[in-house]
Order: C-alpha cells, then sequence, then structure tokens
C-alpha cells in the first residue's frame, strides 16, 4: 500500500516512526514549509521533516495548496492512503487524489470533542475516559466516517503532558489498526450526531482563573491548561499554576473565609474556592522561574500586612 504521510509536530513524527517501524511503505512526507524562529531568526523545520530527513524519506513542504505542480507531486507515486497526523485542512481536490481514502488521527472519541483542541478539553471537563480516532475526511471538520477507535483511561491528576504523552504513545497501534481495517475491507461507522461536542481552540481569556468555582473544575483547568500554565493575579503581577489537586471539604488546619483568599501549610499553598481548596504545589510569580512550593526559602512576596491576601479573580 502505497502511504502519503502529512503533519507538522512531535505527535506527527511520533506516529510516522511507528509505520516505519512496521515497514510500511511511505512514499512521500507531506509537511510545513521552514520557518523562522527565536530571537536569531533561524529556520527551523518541523519535527516531522527532521524525522523523514532520518529515515531517509521524501519530503514535501507545502505553503500553499493551489501551487502549480502540487498535484502531479502527490499523484505521482499513485498514492493508496493519505494519512494526516496534527497537520491543516485539506482541500477537496487534495483528499480525493488517493485511491482509497485520506484519513485523520484525532485525539477524541469522536464525534466527542470536534475541533482544534480535544486534549484540553478532555482534561477541562474531568473525564475519566478519552482516546483516539480515525475518521474519513470529508467537506467538514472532524464528522467524517469512524475507522478505528481506542479508549483511553484517565485519572484526576494527569496534566496535559501526560496525557498527551500517552495519546502519542498509542498513535502508532491505532493508525497499524487503521490501515489493517482497511486492507480487511472492515465496516466503516458514521459518526452519531446526537452526541456531538465541541472543543475549539483554546483562547488566552480560557487561562484566566475565577475562583469562584469549584475547586474539582479549578484544578481541572490547571491541569489542562499546564503547558502554558492557568494564571490568577497577586500585588498586581501574574501568578501561573502547574501542579495541583483539590478538595472539595472544609479543612481543621485551613481557615479561610473569602473566596480566593490563601495560605501555606505543610510545604503546600491552599486557595479558597467557591466549594473547597485548591492545593497547589507549582507556581510561576512573572519575572520569575517556576518554583516549587516544597522548595521556596520563604513567603516574603506573598505577605501583605495591609490588605487581605487574596488571588484576583
Amino acid at each position: 500500500m502505497n502511504i502519503v504521510f502529512f503533519g507538522n509536530p512531535h505527535f506527527a513524527s511520533n506516529a510516522l516512526n511507528s509505520l516505519i517501524e512496521k515497514k510500511y511503505d511511505i512514499n512521500l512526507v507531506v509537511t510545513n514549509p521552514d520557518k523562522k524562529m527565536g530571537r536569531g531568526l533561524k529556520y527551523n523545520s518541523t519535527e516531522l521533516k527532521k524525522n523523514a530527513i532520518l529515515n531517509n524519506l521524501p519530503i514535501l513542504e507545502i505553503d500553499d495548496f493551489n501551487e502549480s505542480g502540487i498535484v502531479d507531486e502527490l499523484k505521482k507515486n499513485k498514492p493508496d492512503l493519505f494519512i494526516v497526523v496534527a497537520y491543516r485542512i485539506l482541500p477537496k481536490h487534495i483528499y480525493d487524489i488517493p485511491r482509497l481514502y485520506t484519513i485523520n488521527l484525532h485525539a477524541s472519541l469522536l464525534p466527542k470533542y470536534r475541533g482544534a483542541s480535544p486534549i484540553q478539553y478532555a482534561l477541562l471537563n474531568g473525564d475519566k475516559y478519552t482516546g483516539l480516532s480515525t475518521f474519513v475526511i470529508n467537506d467538514n471538520i472532524d464528522t467524517g466516517d469512524i475507522i478505528f477507535q481506542k479508549k483511553i483511561k484517565m485519572n484526576d491528576k494527569m496534566n496535559f503532558n501526560d496525557l498527551y504523552n500517552l495519546l502519542c504513545d498509542s498513535s502508532g497501534e491505532v493508525l497499524h489498526n487503521t490501515i489493517q481495517s482497511i486492507i480487511s475491507e472492515k465496516k466503516i461507522v458514521s459518526q452519531d450526531n446526537s452526541v456531538i461536542s465541541k472543543a475549539p481552540k483554546i483562547k488566552k481569556k480560557d487561562f484566566v482563573i475565577n475562583w469562584n468555582d469549584s475547586a474539582s473544575n479549578i484544578h481541572n483547568k490547571i491541569r489542562g491548561l499546564s503547558y502554558l500554565g492557568a494564571y490568577s493575579f497577586y500585588k498586581n503581577k501574574r501568578v501561573k499554576f502547574f501542579n495541583s489537586y483539590y478538595i472539595n471539604s472544609q479543612l481543621d488546619q485551613i481557615n479561610l473565609d473569602k473566596i480566593g483568599s490563601f495560605s501555606f501549610s505543610d510545604n503546600k499553598l491552599y486557595i479558597k474556592a467557591k466549594t473547597g481548596y485548591v492545593i497547589i504545589y507549582e507556581i510561576q510569580i512573572e519575572g520569575k522561574k517556576r518554583t516549587q512550593i516544597n522548595s521556596m526559602t520563604n513567603y516574603d512576596y506573598f505577605k501583605n500586612e495591609k490588605e487581605s491576601n487574596i488571588f484576583e479573580n
């Protein structure tokens, strides 16, 4: 089976590795062109391109699918299958090229969490399970017929990186099973449109913590957005939170009355939510490095004699 593989980041590169290990015939790797990045504005390649170079695979860098010669280049080896992982939306004249299908790997159990941020939303909503889906690409985003799905168990201590890595590690297995399903002509299944949910792109405002929420919801926000850090403000400085847990009940050793008020105890930071307490283990004060609470030598920044110790909503 002749396969063309589309993608950009580490997630795609890891999936490609699995297909290479299983000796699939990858005729071409399609990725974005190099971009200038960093202070020195040096050209940087996508993770997928770097991997393709290491494995001596042909590479096609596409900026615009309407460029002259792109379609001919993609048709050249008479592809049977296009596999798309963490790439961009393909136009119809591109996804119609392969003999069989153009398929996409999506990080949720579709039709749940259609959209750009399925990993974040599984964590934000405190789900107990998520998974991976492969589906046939059509004119609409994440709506195509399902070929294969794998269910993956979560726990309430996972953060974004934990879940990302777990899904990433399963991506190759899912693609392998998908290809085998196609070869054996197993029936593909339409998505159940009665249980759709969306996972739109995360916006800047989504990172702001509202302490007038339950402790469990705030904890889910912190772990779901841990790749950049959900935040609040104290003394006009942004304070990011990276590692947390929660208690929904009252604590005898912590006496906090106001929502957003906080106290240090047993090398942990306790913040009062609408219901319960958020327990913080790692923070980053604006202009400072990330710090484990149990390694802080003093709490001078958080001492405020004139006002109550309260994080802003």
